[in-house]
């Protein structure tokens, strides 16, 4: 019996013997993802937790970040027990890949001093030649701003900390409440920004700003006091088994790269595989993305004039001269911009996607795009792209 399912066995038992109110089992991510932070630790620290009867997962991280790849599928590994656990985090850094978790939490406490962002998002090229990260990367900053939402957390946060082209902003309004957008607003004292963010790079967040932009709550102390700051009885530890499982995982990874009857081609067309799934999903999220904020389909004020004619008395009527008022005008602007950069997305996709293709049918695998249509939708992403950008200045009637 190996030492994970030893640690089951027993935590089976002791789960049968005796129910607690709210047990919680404690898993660190702390280290490298895809070295020390692996899917296969995490998956059996979850399955001693069920075992365990926890109701509760305490993430501690501290993590500059690692592989996109193994983050992606450790995000998508918590997304399935969304509904199973309770998630919290202890975050002393949680940067780079490693704001994935993060998404799934109730409840994100930062030590003082704690960072969290995207500052550390870079690709290993070595280990990913050609990939452009992207493609992973901003695939994942539009699932993970849902996802930040639908659990009471700001998405356009979410969504600057992964993607370098979105801004943020975040103030205090005339009543003291914290507003967070991706538009700055004209009527705010510079005193009262607590964040100014402008697109070009990703967003980190510090402890402070964390807290003040109600993203986080401050906490110095360790998952054992987490029930009492949660206000939760019967908080109660499952044992050891989440980090005895994370190290035992991490040992057994390294054997497994170290092993010289390693299947390289196996691990070749693997990695096509997931990246080839990657670049679609991002394609087709992007494109809806434009979709969704096409400027025509934006609702816009304009200017309302009225035409007067003599007669037996001054008399008139009132019209629409369909000119965009600078309100209008900003906001067409606004959403092109945000259209052109969705499509010019999705078109950095299908550019990687092809060169993904070639190298699957090097390595004999089926494409998943027809010959010649990859192709076809760059010129046609480009064409959409061309004529946004001539319109962006857009006046309606008065145009020349």
């Amino acid at each position: 019996m190996n030492a994970i399912a030893a640690a089951l066995f027993g935590l089976c038992l002791a789960a049968a013997a005796e129910a607690q109110e709210n047990p919680y089992l404690e898993i660190p991510l702390e280290g490298r993802f895809g070295a020390e932070i692996t899917v296969q630790g995490l998956e059996d620290a979850f399955a001693l937790a069920q075992c365990a009867g926890a109701r509760h997962i305490v993430f501690t991280i501290d993590s500059r970040g690692g592989d996109q790849l193994v983050a992606r599928d450790i995000y998508n590994l918590i997304a399935k027990f969304d509904r199973t656990f309770q998630f919290h985090a202890v975050v002393r850094e949680a940067t780079g890949v490693a704001v994935a978790p993060l998404v799934w939490c109730e409840t994100i406490l930062v030590r003082p001093g704690a960072r969290i962002g995207g500052v550390n998002l870079v690709v290993d090229e070595n280990q990913y030649p050609g990939i452009d990260s992207s493609v992973v990367l901003l695939n994942l900053a539009l699932n993970a701003a849902e996802e930040a939402k639908r659990h009471g957390r700001s998405a356009e946060l979410l969504q600057a900390m992964i993607d370098p082209g979105q801004a943020v902003n975040g103030w205090r309004d005339a009543a003291g409440r914290v507003q967070i957008s991706r538009w700055t607003p004209n009527d705010v004292h510079s005193d009262d920004f607590i964040l100014r963010h402008p697109p070009g790079s990703v967003l980190t967040l510090t402890d402070r700003q964390a807290v003040e932009l109600r993203f986080a709550r401050a906490y110095d102390g360790e998952a054992a006091g987490l029930g009492r700051e949660l206000g939760l009885t019967g908080w109660t530890t499952a044992g050891d088994a989440g980090k005895d499982a994370m190290a035992h995982a991490t040992v057994a990874e390294k054997a497994k790269a170290a092993s010289p009857t390693s299947d390289r081609r196996k691990f070749l067309i693997e990695q096509n595989r997931r990246r080839r799934v990657a670049a679609k999903a991002s394609i087709e999220r992007f494109l809806n993305l434009a979709q969704e904020w096409h400027p025509k389909l934006g609702t816009y004020s304009t200017y309302k004039d009225t035409w007067f004619w003599w007669g037996t008395f001054w008399d008139g009527c009132g019209g629409d001269t369909g000119r965009l008022t600078p309100e209008a005008r900003r906001k067409w602007m606004d959403r092109t911009d945000v259209t052109v950069a969705s499509l010019s997305k999705a078109r950095g996709g299908v550019l990687e996607m092809k060169e993904l293709e070639k190298e699957a049918r090097r390595l004999g695998q089926e494409p998943l795009f027809s010959e010649g249509k990859l192709e076809e939708m760059r010129l046609d992403l480009e064409f959409k792209i061309a004529l946004l950008v001539r319109e962006r200045e857009k006046r309606f009637k008065d145009d020349k």
